[in-house]
């Protein structure tokens, strides 16, 4: 009896978080689908979630000009995730209609 309703619990439990992660991954591509959104979503997948959350990026022109590329800037910091330097700015591309944010070190 006692390991039927512990089966129970962990299917209950596993049930429950297989429902949040489909309800984050769904909220994650509706966030892709604008560049902003993307830089949010990147932001969040480098374990910064507070950042994401009060970040306001916005579209770079200077700086696109000079790397040729689109660029979209936010105002905070924080550490690259190999910790090779500190990130401001992100390359976007689109892909499949969604866009994805990578980090850009700040030389040229």
């Amino acid at each position: 009896m006692k390991t039927h309703r512990l089966w129970r619990y962990i299917v209950i439990v596993l049930g429950i978080l297989a429902v949040f992660y489909i309800i984050l991954m769904v909220t994650l591509r509706l966030l892709s689908m604008s560049p902003s959104g993307a830089v949010k979503v990147r932001i969040f997948e480098d374990y910064h979630p507070l950042i994401a959350s009060k970040s306001a990026p916005y579209y770079d022109k200077d700086e696109s000009e000079a790397f040729h590329k689109t660029i979209y800037s936010i105002s905070e910091r924080y550490l690259s995730s190999d910790g090779s330097f500190t990130v401001t700015m992100f390359t976007l591309k689109k892909h499949n209609g969604k866009y994805i944010a990578y980090e850009q070190p700040d030389e040229v």
